[in-house]
């Protein structure tokens, strides 16, 4: 698992004051929850709370599919921590690791009719029994799409 470079991207938007005690006792627990689906397998977990009547905070974090459950929670926890740190008076912000990400908005950032499942896979069994590409090829098919989903959110929004 690597947790170094780490990237911060915050929204340059601050917090209304008024929603201020609400969103930090609604953002831990989505965050959590987020954590928990991630690290029991899936890699992947969006979601969403109502932290006043009329605002909600969106979230998403992903590790990638070649690091344990284990590595996972704790490439998040430190994720989640700087998140806190550069963005927890601002309306979103990012932390992109090279083992995780993790990304909240007050606005819906993602498709949520369209996540059924994680966008990042395990490497599919080779199709012809007895070939299977060199390491170094698997490693691309990997990582290849986390960086580009990573790049994406970084200089997409």
């Amino acid at each position: 698992m690597e947790v170094i470079p780490s990237f911060t991207v915050p929204n340059p938007n601050d917090i209304s004051p008024s929603s201020q005690d609400q969103f930090n006792e609604t953002f831990p627990m989505l965050m959590e929850i987020l954590m928990k689906n991630a690290s029991s397998g899936s890699k992947f977990a969006t979601g969403n709370m109502n932290f006043t009547d009329s605002e909600k905070v969106y979230g998403l974090v992903q590790c990638t599919p070649n690091i344990s459950n284990t590595d996972c929670r704790i490439c998040l926890q430190g994720a989640m921590v700087e998140l806190s740190e550069c963005c927890g008076k601002k309306q979103g912000g990012r932390v992109l690791r090279p083992s995780c990400i993790a990304w909240f908005e007050l606005s819906l950032f993602y498709d949520s009719s369209s996540i059924d499942t994680p966008y990042l896979t395990p490497f599919d069994p080779p199709l012809t029994p007895g070939f299977s590409p060199p390491e170094a090829t698997r490693n691309k098919f990997i990582l290849l799409p986390f960086v580009i989903v990573s790049i994406s959110c970084f200089f997409g929004y």
